[in-house]
């Protein structure tokens, strides 16, 4: 069973495939480099979310340990200029803030970012969920913009033991006076970019090295020995 929806997933997600139907509130706009970006509207805000779908050769556990890497971001994440760990929760759970370049002249942003994951084994699903919030820990900067509005959304998608399908979903005003063009042409070239990067970095021998320690590659192979995980 848990075969036949892997090969579900991926027809899906080849061209041709129906996974815009499945999602009728998304609509797909372009795929590049395997990586399909769609758009919706958002209730209440100025801009839309952008999402971006891909398949990465990587194990699960080996991306969860990138993304939980906060202070590493700045290495691989596109205009990411600096990250700081503001409060740890465990290891699920953190408030995060970052700084993000902005060509000159116009100002850096940075927001402050709850990151909440959830991990479901049995289904081979990692979820981590991303919403700026007000900390009064990290008061705004004269000389940057402060972020306000932005929510996003990880989620990985055990295939097998050397394949994920990986999705990013943002959607944020960047505030100040940005031209709407212009901040939606960044917006959807944003999960392309993310994902790109994402492929590079799961190379990194210390994250291979890392997740090969990790409770999460036990709790893996304890649902492949199950059968509920495909190899």
């Amino acid at each position: 069973m848990k075969r036949i929806m892997i090969l579900c997933v991926l027809a899906l997600f080849l061209p041709g495939g129906t996974l815009e139907a499945m999602e009728p509130d998304w609509e797909f706009l372009k795929e590049t480099d395997g990586i399909r970006v769609y758009r919706r509207d958002v209730p209440g805000m100025d801009f839309d979310a952008f999402q971006g779908k891909a398949i990465v050769h990587a194990r699960i556990e080996v991306i969860g340990m990138v993304l939980r890497d906060v202070l590493a971001y700045p290495e691989w994440m596109p205009n990411c200029k600096e990250t700081q760990l503001i409060e740890t929760f465990d290891k699920q759970n953190v408030i995060i803030h970052q700084v993000n370049k902005t060509p000159w002249p116009l100002k850096n942003r940075d927001s402050v970012v709850k990151a909440n994951t959830t991990i479901t084994w049995r289904n081979g699903v990692f979820t981590v969920d991303l919403q700026a919030i007000d900390d009064p820990r990290v008061p705004p900067h004269p000389n940057r913009i402060r972020i306000t509005k932005m929510s996003g959304r990880w989620q990985l998608t055990y295939l097998h033991r050397d394949q994920t399908f990986v999705s990013y979903m943002i959607c944020l005003d960047p505030g100040g006076s940005l031209p709407k063009y212009i901040v939606k042409k960044n917006m959807q070239d944003a999960p392309v970019n993310m994902l790109r990067s994402l492929r590079k970095v799961v190379k990194n021998p210390i994250y291979l090295e890392t997740a090969d320690q990790s409770e999460d590659r036990k709790m893996i192979e304890e649902y492949i020995k199950r059968g509920l995980l495909t190899e």
